[in-house]
């Protein structure tokens, strides 16, 4: 399967590594994994989790190529509405809280 999963920024963060290593384990059985950042801090390098190894972009620019997936994930609140952007089969929220604590 072509998976991508959208997160708010490449920056650190524990929701973030906790994303990269889902991420990583569906890389490691067969799927194809990339990640699209809403934010990118100096150029869309990952340098915050060790081995990092899945391609990665900006939300933008995937939104703009129409490239379509089989499964799109959103991992944080605000990444969710970017979903409908995105060309694909599935698409998934990753909650990683009850996000309903965040807001009304």
């Amino acid at each position: 399967m072509k998976i991508l999963f959208i997160l708010p920024t490449n920056m650190i963060s524990g929701g973030n590594f906790v994303a990269y290593v889902q991420a990583h384990a569906l890389l490691k059985q067969g799927h194809r994994v990339s990640v699209a950042f809403m934010q990118m801090q100096n150029g869309a390098a990952v340098n915050s989790f060790p081995q990092f190894e899945l391609p990665t972009g900006s939300l933008t620019e995937i939104i703009q190529s129409q490239e379509s997936f089989d499964v799109v994930i959103s991992t944080f609140w605000d990444t969710w509405y970017s979903l409908a952007d995105i060309n694909a089969s599935h698409y998934l929220a990753f909650v990683q809280s009850d996000e309903r604590k965040f807001y009304e």
